[in-house]
């Protein structure tokens, strides 16, 4: 019997989160597996407190902690984590050991992690350089430098998951990523519809446009908003009568089948946002922001609007003064009022919804055949 190809995913950074670069990862490495590769995670955490609350919203399998390493299955894929302690160099030996004695054929590696490139560049395979967002690939954000992407050696493969982020990668690198967009199961996000009526924002934070938000909530006492908690800092919020306050879930089909619109109206350069893809598989029209990734993923099945450039400004005070988006709130309103009001142009947006997933998910099975022949001829 043919010996599987062994895909490791490893991360210095914290990784486990219930966000869309994780889900959209373990999704892929699941699908390889079914298509016959053995696919695991090794992990670094200086905190494990912290670790065991990223990972819990996703409630692991097996999760014991034992010699300083955590062990848990993710939505089924095995993953260690190694609890760091001491010199950052002993550290580093550790984590690189274990790699070794793995002896993976290819390996997996999220941009901007820059530390497991170097912990590794002496590993003599493929590694697959995983772009999500434009916090990591944008030296704008500070997260990142221009240095950082040309050095990457030749045995570095990007992949980034919109066209738009290929474009940024190639202007500050001059290296071509291969394009995947995140796979959305449609077994896992397929609501069972029961009528919803919420005016829904998956990631209630700055960066993912709260202000925008919570600013029509005030505008529509009349409407219901539900505002769902996610990663980054301050995600609570407005404390309107209409408008519902939502705990991380790893089942958001819970949210998808309470929603009506979904607004995406993110301040930030997004990837190419998951929760669009999530929305229209349930045929429920999307109004977002015309920044990053989200024209592509939309295409021309939603609502997009013209937000005020950042330009110069400092990004917190950007994404949290009200003031700066009083013009795309009134977008936003307008069309929220429209959808809500008038069923015949609810109905043909949700049905436009609906075509659209089956046109990206046609796209991304093209994408990912294209991804298994290259790896599988490895």
């Amino acid at each position: 019997m043919r010996e599987k190809k062994k895909i490791l995913l490893i991360s210095c950074l914290p990784f486990g989160a219930l966000n869309g670069e994780t889900l959209s990862l373990l999704d892929l490495m699941k699908k390889l597996e079914k298509d016959g590769f053995e696919c695991r995670v090794i992990s670094l955490t200086r905190d494990l407190a912290k670790h065991l609350q990223r990972i819990t919203v996703q409630k692991p399998a097996g999760l014991r902690v034992e010699n300083n390493i955590c062990t848990c299955a993710l939505q089924g894929i095995s993953m260690e984590t190694v609890i760091a302690s001491g010199k950052v160099q002993d550290v580093e030996n550790v984590f690189r050991g274990m790699v070794y004695r793995m002896a993976p054929d290819i390996v997996f590696i999220r941009c901007p992690d820059f530390v497991s490139l170097r912990i590794i560049k002496d590993l003599r395979i493929p590694k697959y350089f995983f772009v999500h967002d434009a916090f990591s690939v944008d030296p704008k954000y500070g997260f990142v430098s221009k240095k950082d992407f040309c050095s990457l050696g030749k045995d570095v493969r990007p992949i980034a998951v919109s066209a738009f982020l290929m474009n940024k990668l190639k202007a500050i690198s001059k290296r071509k990523a291969r394009l995947l967009y995140p796979f959305v199961d449609k077994k896992k996000f397929l609501a069972k519809r029961t009528g919803g009526d919420r005016i829904t924002i998956m990631n209630n934070n700055p960066y993912k446009g709260k202000i925008i938000f919570e600013s029509l909530a005030g505008l529509f006492p009349a409407y219901r908003f539900l505002a769902c908690k996610g990663w980054g800092k301050d995600s609570g919020g407005a404390n309107f009568k209409n408008l519902e306050h939502m705990d991380m879930t790893n089942d958001a089909r819970r949210i998808l089948s309470r929603t009506k619109i979904l607004l995406c109206p993110s301040l930030i350069d997004d990837g190419y946002p998951r929760t669009i893809v999530e929305a229209f598989l349930n045929g429920i029209p999307v109004v977002a922001n015309k920044v990053g990734g989200i024209p592509e993923s939309i295409g021309d099945a939603g609502h997009l609007i013209n937000v005020r450039p950042q330009r110069k400004m400092p990004l917190d005070r950007y994404c949290s003064d009200a003031r700066l988006h009083r013009v795309a709130v009134v977008q936003y309103a307008k069309i929220i009022d429209k959808l809500m009001e008038d069923d015949s142009y609810y109905r043909l947006w949700s049905k436009t919804a609906e075509k659209a997933y089956f046109r990206i998910e046609g796209e991304y099975q093209l994408q990912y055949k294209g991804f298994l022949k290259e790896i599988s001829s490895i």
